[in-house]
């Protein structure tokens, strides 16, 4: 698709206003050159070298944001349940209807979420996320399916997909 799209975007035109960019990039260059007397052109860092450079603790904190959301949609979800079906001998359908649980809730309420995050702001919604669901659920989630009777499994394990179901909406 690459070879396709570059291509295809020989034969677009600029629009105006991206040509009027590029004439007032082009001028301003000439205008330092001009009046620093000097031919060399003031380089700019990359944006990976930008971002390394400038903004180490947002990357840090994007970065593990990212890394814990993707471990909180998928490992407790997933391993968690998958752990309860081969110790506990819960029957398969159960399993695969508490994960469809577990990812529906989520759906439903998407709509509310987003009603939450236009009142509070989209920071504080996903600190109020990663904090509830990546650091303080999962390890007594995981404990109480760990130690749960065989008796209460199907029913222990439908409420905690529940419960990640309302963690992973956020």
């Amino acid at each position: 698709p690459g070879a396709l799209l570059t291509l295809s975007r020989r034969y677009l035109e600029e629009t105006p206003d991206f040509e009027d960019l590029l004439k007032q990039e082009v001028d301003k260059k000439a205008a330092s050159q001009l009046e620093g007397g000097t031919d060399k052109v003031e380089s700019r860092d990359g944006p990976l070298t930008e971002l390394l450079k400038h903004h180490k603790l947002a990357l840090l904190i994007g970065s593990l944001g990212t890394a814990g959301t993707g471990a909180l949609w998928y490992v407790p979800p997933m391993y968690g349940v998958q752990f309860m079906q081969q110790f506990d001998k819960l029957p398969a359908n159960a399993v695969t209807f508490s994960e469809l649980l577990g990812y529906a809730i989520p759906t439903a309420l998407a709509l509310f979420v987003g009603m939450l995050v236009d009142a509070w702001g989209a920071c504080k919604v996903y600190t109020v996320a990663l904090l509830a669901g990546c650091i303080v659920a999962p390890a007594p989630l995981l404990y109480w399916w760990a130690h749960v009777p065989q008796a209460l499994a199907v029913p222990t394990v439908l409420i905690g997909q529940a419960i990640l179901g309302l963690l992973l909406a956020l």
